[in-house]
């Protein structure tokens, strides 16, 4: 008795997987622009008035920024500020500086509560992302046999089994 295995469209899948991998990355760039944008937004509305800081000039809330870069894992935003004031109206300070000021100042957090805000938001889009691409419960949209994302992208692999 003799039992065969061919897999076919190796090259074919081969192709498929790397467009699969092309569309994730490109998507994660994505998401993390917009929630980049959306947390510097939302870091910047906590750092209006009270129970934040008090707004003088505004300069302070320029310097919150963030910058988008692509890792070895998909991608991240940054968002950060560079104003030498930034970590004291974040975590506060009681103390003597190194110019010998005196300080009582009391945290007025604003970058944290706006992380715990919007990671939620960022998580689900993340899922919904890695359902997209792997095709499950999205209803199709994807190319080819198998259905939608990656399986669809597949080529049908799993069906030229024999």
């Amino acid at each position: 008795m003799v039992y065969e295995l061919r897999v076919e469209g190796v090259e074919e899948t081969a192709r498929n997987l790397a467009r699969a991998g092309v569309f994730a990355r490109q998507q994660q760039l994505s998401l993390a622009h917009e929630f980049g944008a959306r947390m510097q937004a939302a870091v910047r509305g906590r750092a209006t008035g009270r129970p934040g800081p008090r707004v003088v000039t505004g300069h302070y809330l320029t310097t919150i920024l963030y910058l988008v870069q692509a890792t070895a894992g998909g991608a991240e935003a940054v968002v950060y500020s560079d104003a030498p004031q930034a970590q004291r109206l974040e975590l506060g300070f009681y103390g003597t500086d190194s110019l010998g000021r005196s300080f009582s100042q009391p945290a007025y957090s604003h970058f944290r509560p706006a992380y715990d805000e919007q990671y939620p938001y960022y998580v689900a889009a993340q899922h919904k992302l890695a359902a997209e691409v792997a095709g499950v419960g999205n209803g199709g949209g994807g190319s080819g046999r198998g259905g939608g994302g990656l399986a669809g992208r597949l080529g049908g692999l799993f069906g030229r089994l024999r």
